[in-house]
């Protein structure tokens, strides 16, 4: 019987193995020319290929050049892959400029009107094959200039998140409760907004979640087309960072619905940076309506209590996202659903955002999990 126990435990043994210990890596990035980077990875062990993640957009296939001999990149599905012949410790990339805008996804880059240029680190990162085996990989990235300019680098940090760098003219600015960086065509109505907005939202949910903020975050403004008919304002949360591009001819103009339509994007972004300002847990792979549509009703919160927007204007808010939700028959699925039936259901709780959210947060700081629909169910019915 001793022997057979020992042997079951033999068999079972694999199955308790530590995951291998992550890859370190360095990636130096270096701005070569006014439209060409060169990016030169360091491994610390050496990989037969490094599984890339997805972009939305043809960014690697029509920009990335392969300078190191022997290592292709390839496509399978939408994930890419750098594969090597043999295995490598170095490899070095040439890249360059990409603008279209990537939709639903990180855009890869984005241009100011000066010529400074934000580029999204995480589109480098990875995981690791090494000896047949996939590691976790953990890069450091240092940035290089081109001479007489300024490069903004993300916290020297491999455990946050990948962020964007910065090469341009221009140099972070201290603006209040943020750190920002203006695209010098911004017009002067939107920078008041976006730096009132920023204040006043940052303030409400420090107060309102009981969660002040451990840094200043970087506001990233860029200015798109602003020749073509519309308006158009889209932002981005990551890390220590909120990104934004606007575009279009209306954009120039000063107008209430303007200005209100900035404000709610700078609400639901600075709502994720809220969301994510526990120890662990916090936005993960769960059903997206969960933190989207808590963003929404965090926002429309923000913006009404902190007398941002007049209540005909909040009202007008949240007459839309219902009224979009019955449209789309109540369901999560799709894009739009994540926003505005993630936000019916937070209205449909009966519990106030701010209430629902903190205690979300206290739940998945304690558990360590991510946000999902069943700790959404266990907060509304504390």
């Amino acid at each position: 019987m001793k022997i057979l126990l020992l042997f079951l435990f033999a068999l079972a043994a694999p199955a308790f193995a530590a995951e291998p210990s992550p890859l370190t890596a360095t990636l130096k990035l270096t701005h070569t020319a006014k439209d060409n980077w060169r990016a030169d990875f360091e491994f610390s062990e050496p990989v037969e290929k490094l599984e890339l993640s997805y972009t939305g957009t043809s960014y690697r296939q029509q920009a990335w050049h392969i300078r190191t001999p022997g290592v292709a990149l390839q496509r399978h599905g939408d994930d890419e892959l750098l594969v090597a012949s043999e295995p490598v410790r170095r490899v070095s990339v040439d890249v360059d400029l990409f603008l279209p805008y990537g939709e639903k996804s990180y855009t890869p880059m984005d241009r100011y009107s000066d010529g400074g240029t934000d580029v999204f680190l995480g589109f480098f990162d990875g995981r690791a094959i090494v000896a047949g085996k996939p590691r976790a990989l953990l890069i450091r990235f240092s940035l290089q200039p081109l001479p007489g300019e300024h490069a903004v680098a993300p916290p020297d940090d491999p455990q946050l998140p990948d962020m964007y760098a910065y090469f341009g003219p221009s140099q972070a600015i201290q603006g209040g409760a943020s750190k920002l960086i203006l695209d010098p065509a911004t017009p002067a109505w939107a920078q008041e907004v976006l730096r009132t907005t920023t204040d006043r939202v940052s303030a409400f949910y420090t107060q309102s979640l009981g969660r002040p903020l451990l840094f200043s975050p970087l506001v990233m403004v860029a200015m798109g087309d602003l020749t073509r008919p519309g308006y158009s304002v889209k932002g981005g949360a990551i890390g220590y960072q909120l990104v934004y591009r606007m575009e279009g001819a209306q954009v120039t103009l000063d107008t209430p619905d303007g200005r209100a339509r900035l404000a709610h994007v700078v609400a639901h972004e600075l709502a994720h940076i809220w969301q994510n300002s526990v120890k662990q847990g916090g936005i993960g792979e769960g059903p997206a309506w969960v933190h989207e549509g808590g963003a929404e009703a965090l926002a429309t919160a923000a913006l009404r209590d902190s007398g941002i927007v007049s209540a005909e204007q909040s009202s007008a808010m949240v007459r839309q996202l219902v009224d979009e939700c019955i449209v789309l028959k109540e369901s999560t699925d799709g894009y739009r659903g994540t926003y505005a039936c993630g936000f019916k259901r937070h209205v449909d709780s009966g519990v106030a955002p701010v209430v629902l959210w903190k205690r979300m947060m206290n739940l998945s700081e304690r558990s360590g999990q991510s946000y999902s629909p069943t700790m959404f169910e266990q907060a509304a019915r504390q």
